[in-house]
């Protein structure tokens, strides 16, 4: 008899445990995307650092990935909100993208790697930066 109320329990618990998962497990998303270099061609080992906006330290990114062999990258899960994707290339900005992610999403990214970068995508304002940090990003279109 104790073994049919032991097992009848962890059924119960197995049936009902999707229902007690925290709130965030279902309000997240992620960015994935593809680097590329001037040609073209995937970038295998690129570092893809990805910031939350609105920036309160250049240093601090919320995550840092490598592209693989095809010169592809994905992170989540991520909060909703606007994310700054970063690629450098010998300490120096090669490429970034200001992008939205959204729940239940993967936000896709298609970079090339270029000698001097600004920001692309969604609307960057001067107010998102903190002056504080002393950095200046600019949209351009």
């Amino acid at each position: 008899m104790k073994t049919f109320i032991g097992i009848s329990a962890l059924a119960l618990a197995l049936v009902f445990a999707p229902m007690v998962l925290p709130a965030s497990a279902f309000t997240s998303g992620g960015i994935s995307g593809t680097i590329l270099d001037a040609y073209g061609h995937p970038v295998q080992g690129a570092p893809v650092s990805i910031f939350r906006l609105p920036l309160h330290r250049v240093d601090r990114a919320v995550a840092t990935v490598q592209t693989n062999k095809n010169g592809f990258f994905a992170k989540l899960p991520l909060e909703p909100g606007r994310y700054m994707v970063t690629v450098a290339v010998g300490g120096n900005l090669a490429a970034c993208e200001v992008q939205d992610v959204f729940n239940d999403t993967m936000t896709p990214v298609k970079m090339s790697l270029e000698e001097m970068a600004a920001c692309k995508g969604a609307r960057l304002h001067t107010a998102m930066v903190n002056s504080a940090i002393g950095s200046s990003f600019y949209l351009m279109h």
